[in-house]
C-alpha cells in the first residue's frame, strides 16, 4: 500500500469516527432532553464547572462554576453538609485516577424545597493517563424517592390496622431503648 492510499484511508477512517461522534451526540442530546437530564463538565486545567441542559435539541449552559475546587463550599452549598463531603470524596476520586461513580444527594432550591439527584460521574485521562475532565450526568429523582417511602411505609404498617407491624415495632422500641441506655451511661 503506497503513501497516497493510507493517507486516503486513514482520511477515511477519520471521517467515519467524526461521524460516528457526531451520531452519539445527537443520541446524547435525545436522551437528555427526554430524561430531563443535565450534563456535567469539569476541566481541571481552568477548574471550572459546566452544567448543560439539552433544550430543543441543543446544549444551553445551564450553570458555570469558576473555580470549582477552590470555591467548592460555595459552589456545593445547595447540598447538606454530609452530602458536600460524599460529592467531594467522589469528584476526588474522579480526579486522582479513571473512575466512575453514582451517588444520590439531597439538594435545597432557590424557594427552599428539597430535592433528590442522582449524580453519575466518570474521569477523562489524556494519553499520559492523567485526569483532564470529569464528566457526568445529574437526573431528578425526587419521584422515585418519594415513590420507595411510600413502598417503605407500606411495608411498615399492617394493612388490616392500620398500625406499625410486628417487626417495625420491634425496630423502633429497639432504638428507643438504646438511646436510653446512651443517655444513662
Amino acid at each position: 500500500m503506497g503513501k497516497q492510499e493510507t493517507l486516503n484511508q486513514n482520511t477515511k477512517t477519520k471521517t467515519k469516527m467524526e461521524r460516528e461522534l457526531e451520531l452519539q451526540l445527537e443520541l446524547l442530546k435525545v436522551v437528555a432532553e427526554q430524561n430531563k437530564e443535565l450534563i456535567f463538565e469539569y476541566e481541571a486545567k481552568n477548574d471550572e464547572a459546566v452544567i448543560y441542559q439539552v433544550l430543543n435539541g441543543e446544549f444551553e449552559v445551564y450553570s458555570t462554576f469558576h473555580n470549582f475546587v477552590e470555591l467548592s463550599e460555595v459552589h456545593l452549598s445547595i447540598l447538606s453538609e454530609e452530602h458536600r463531603t460524599k460529592f467531594r470524596k467522589n469528584f476526588q476520586a474522579c480526579m486522582k485516577k479513571a473512575a466512575h461513580n453514582v451517588c444520590d444527594y439531597e439538594v435545597l432550591r432557590k424557594n427552599g424545597e428539597k430535592e433528590w439527584i442522582r449524580f453519575f460521574m466518570a474521569s477523562v485521562e489524556n494519553k499520559r493517563h492523567k485526569v483532564t475532565k470529569v464528566i457526568g450526568r445529574i437526573i431528578n429523582i425526587q419521584q422515585e424517592k418519594i415513590d420507595n417511602e411510600m413502598i417503605r411505609r407500606r411495608a411498615e404498617i399492617d394493612a388490616l390496622t392500620g398500625v406499625y407491624n410486628h417487626k417495625t415495632f420491634e425496630e423502633i422500641v429497639a432504638k428507643a431503648i438504646a438511646i436510653i441506655e446512651e443517655g444513662e451511661k
